[in-house]
């Protein structure tokens, strides 16, 4: 199942994302508590659902800003995932990756069987989809950070066939010669328990993911369909409570 307005949805989520870290500011992880407390002060201050009181007190309690987790369910070969990885995700991540820790978990709304020889995948869109989310899934194996899978994968969501382009964005962009592994990997067993483990972790979702991309922050998985988070945008109060440090703002902001 995809977006059904890509267009509202691609802003929506936009939102969401920067939104919800800049609810936990997009200033330096070290920003002491004293400043951020008179952020904090001069920007409820202004306000009328808030208590100014409440937030300033909050603020000056907090020393640091722990990263926010998004963890993104995807698919290789899915449009929407792609055009998600491309414009919001991985733009997003460049702007504020000191605040930012991202899990790319390749499955989506594959299934998966036992055979004789180890777990068989039937993808959405294909077999070439399950070879893809194989590499991803290398590649991050490989590749834990961030900083170095990352820019990999968002180079072959990008190009016109991300299959295709694997190899030449692992040459061009990892930080070893990792290529073969990664090929080996994607067509062993080492690849076959990886996907496995997606699959596990992707269906035991809850509650359960509707649609890819499925974007699930701090544990808590946000279906941009429902109203409370069409109009996330309006409404920063929602997005501060994702923050691994408690909401910044009281309930009724």
């Amino acid at each position: 199942m995809l977006f059904h307005n890509m267009s509202s949805s691609r802003l929506v989520v936009s939102a969401l994302l920067v939104l919800c870290l800049y609810s936990v500011h997009t200033v330096s992880i070290k920003k002491n508590a004293t400043s951020r407390a008179n952020y904090e002060c001069r920007r409820v201050q202004r306000t009328k659902t808030c208590s100014a009181k409440i937030c300033c007190e909050r603020a000056a309690r907090v020393q640091e800003v722990k990263k926010v987790n998004v963890d993104l369910y995807v698919e290789s070969l899915c449009p929407d995932c792609r055009m998600f990885m491309a414009y919001q995700l991985f733009p997003t991540w460049l702007l504020v990756e000191d605040i930012m820790n991202v899990t790319l978990i390749p499955y989506g709304n594959a299934k998966e069987t036992r055979g004789k020889e180890g777990w068989k995948f039937t993808c959405q869109h294909g077999p070439d989809e399950c070879y893809g989310n194989l590499l991803e899934t290398c590649l991050i194996h490989f590749l834990p950070n961030n900083d170095d899978h990352l820019p990999i994968i968002n180079c072959m969501e990008t190009a016109r066939d991300p299959i295709t382009a694997a190899e030449s964005c692992v040459q061009m962009l990892a930080p070893s010669k990792i290529w073969n592994d990664v090929v080996k990997c994607s067509n062993g067993s080492l690849g076959n328990d990886i996907m496995h483990q997606n699959a596990i972790t992707t269906d035991g979702l809850q509650p359960p993911h509707k649609y890819v991309p499925w974007i699930v922050i701090n544990g808590v998985g946000i279906d941009i369909h429902t109203t409370r988070h069409t109009v996330v945008g309006k409404n920063i109060g929602t997005l501060a409570r994702f923050s691994n440090n408690g909401p910044f703002l009281p309930e009724n902001c």
